[in-house]
């Protein structure tokens, strides 16, 4: 978001769900790669009225956002 790029997360585990909480359902019942995943998905946008210059966009904010997630872990 920060780059301009709007993502929206798609696939939550189970647990998350306040229907599934009060069924009894909790963290330590779904494998450990469900919350992995979900921590470190990227959902873009697609859809065909994207244009050139979105698209474009999109390359250029991932690569900030990446450049910069670098830079935080390269001073660690």
């Amino acid at each position: 978001q920060e780059e301009g790029v709007q993502g929206i997360l798609h696939y939550q585990p189970t647990f998350h769900f306040t229907g599934l909480q009060r069924m009894g359902y909790d963290p330590n019942q779904c494998p450990v790669s469900s919350e992995f995943f979900y921590k470190r998905e990227l959902n873009l946008p697609m859809h065909p009225r994207l244009t050139d210059e979105n698209i474009n966009d999109m390359i250029n904010g991932v690569k900030n956002a990446a450049a910069k997630v670098r830079k935080r872990h390269c001073k660690a």
